[in-house]
This record gives structure tokens, C-alpha cells and sequence, in this order.
């Protein structure tokens, strides 16, 4: 399996905090690491398949100035379908309607290549990647749109229909809106925590560092941060509902259901 984390707000953030603590975790989702973000609002991305703390880029790319986003994904990979090169390696991009679109995904898909393709084709070998490549082409075939809410139901039925083949765990943004598909199946987890005033301290579930939010952000700053397991130990992180999308833009959810910061 791997690991996936991503980091929704309503201002650029950086995420520097979570993805120290996140990088721990590939002392065993070791295969290879990826981080992608919007500045200006097209993909960057950054990946190597390597273990992320074996990884100089990894820890220069985090401890530098210059990743700031409204959205970003990262990934650390635990191969089971291709090999450790990075073709590989997530997050996948693709353009979609014009725009960079960027997708990381946990689990295993069972005779992925029955997923048909319409347009988009994979450069890899990975059950994830053709997924991906799937979903675009479904999208493309009904006419599906990101900014429409109507459409949300629709994208969610196709997540479903993937998630048919196996444990599907999904993220994907446009740099606009994040995107997060929980896996009807057993055995896989995605959680999320929202974030918002008032702030306080929070420390990493992996590593002994804490921070004050408090000195982090601005007041009206507000959003959500998603992980296959609880960055921090001392946050309300809520598993999310099996087989259901939450889709979030400007900091808020905007299809789906969450539970309120407080419960």
C-alpha cells in the first residue's frame, strides 16, 4: 500500500510541518516519494523512487521557501504493480478542460487494464496511473466539468465503479479544488482534519516537534488536511465516509458531508 497526505486551504500555505512528520513514514512505504503544488495555479511536481528519507531533494524541497499553495499532494509509495522507477512514482498529471490535473492514490486494483481509456493513455505500469487515465477519459466521455456541482455526482459514480476492482484510495486537485475518494472496500483508511480559528498547538504523530498554529496563520485562514492515517496526535482527525467523494474549494466543503470542527 502507500501513503498519501494533502493539504487544502484557503490561502497559499506552506507545508513544511506536515511533510516533516510525513516523511517518516517512508521508512516503510519506501519505493518513492512525490509532492505537487500550484503556484500560479499550474501543477509543479517533484518525485523521485527512492525513500523519502533517504531523499536530499525531499528535505530541500520541504525546508524551502518556495512551495506555497492553495492545494498540495504528496505520496509515498509501496509498489505492487510496476517497478521502482518514475513513471511510476505519484502524483500522475495530466491535463484536463485546459487545466494541470494531479492524482495520488492508496491500494490495489485487480485487473486494471479492464478500465477502458478514451483519450488519455498511461506512461507506466501502475493499476494507479491507468485508473487515473480512466477517470479523465469518463469524464471526458459524459461532459463532467470541475466547477459544476452538478456534475459532482456523476465523477463520485465513477470513482465507485474503479473502486469496484479493488481498495481505492484517491486524491486529485485542479489547484482550485481538492478532490478525496474514500475506498468502500475494508482495510484501507483516509482521514481528514479541519483546520480553522481559533488555532493552537499541534504536534507531529511521528516525529517530537509541535508548533503553534496560532503563529502560522492568518485568522480567517481556514481548510482541511488529509492523511491515510492522523499527522498529528492531538487534532480532531475524522475518518471519512467508505465509497463517498468530498470535494473542497476556498477552504470549505463543497460536496459531501463532514462532521463540524468541533465534533
Amino acid at each position: 500500500m502507500c501513503e498519501l497526505l494533502a493539504l487544502h486551504f484557503n490561502h497559499n500555505i506552506n507545508p513544511r510541518f506536515s511533510l516533516q512528520g510525513f516523511q517518516q513514514r517512508a521508512r516503510v512505504h519506501s519505493h518513492g516519494w512525490g509532492l505537487a503544488w500550484f503556484p500560479d495555479g499550474e501543477a509543479q511536481i517533484i518525485k523521485e523512487p527512492r525513500s523519502a528519507v533517504r531523499s536530499s531533494l525531499f528535505e530541500a524541497v520541504y525546508d524551502g521557501p518556495w512551495v506555497k499553495s492553495k492545494n498540495v499532494i504528496s505520496h509515498l509509495r509501496y509498489a505492487t504493480h510496476g517497478s521502482h522507477v518514475q513513471q511510476n512514482t505519484h502524483p500522475f498529471m495530466r491535463y484536463y478542460q485546459g487545466k494541470s490535473i494531479v492524482f495520488a492514490h492508496n491500494g490495489v486494483l485487480n485487473n486494471h487494464e479492464t478500465l477502458s481509456l478514451n483519450g488519455y493513455k498511461p506512461a507506466g505500469q501502475t493499476d494507479s496511473e491507468h485508473a487515473f487515465c480512466h477517470l479523465l477519459g469518463e469524464m471526458k466521455k459524459q461532459k463532467l466539468q470541475l466547477d459544476k456541482p452538478e456534475h459532482y455526482s456523476k465523477m463520485e459514480a465513477v470513482l465507485q465503479h474503479i473502486n469496484k476492482l479493488g481498495k481505492f484510495n484517491c486524491i486529485f486537485s485542479d489547484g482550485v479544488r481538492l478532490f478525496a475518494y474514500h475506498t468502500a472496500t475494508a482495510g484501507n483508511s483516509l482521514h481528514y482534519a479541519i483546520r480553522k480559528a481559533p488555532f493552537h498547538k499541534v504536534s507531529l504523530a511521528d516525529l517530537d516537534v509541535t508548533i503553534n498554529l496560532d503563529d502560522e496563520k492568518n485568522p480567517d485562514t481556514r481548510g482541511v488536511v488529509i492523511a491515510t492515517a492522523a499527522i498529528t496526535d492531538n487534532e480532531n482527525w475524522v475518518p471519512m465516509a467508505k465509497g463517498k467523494l468530498l470535494i473542497f474549494n476556498g477552504g470549505n466543503c463543497i460536496f459531501g458531508e463532514i462532521r463540524s470542527h468541533d465534533a
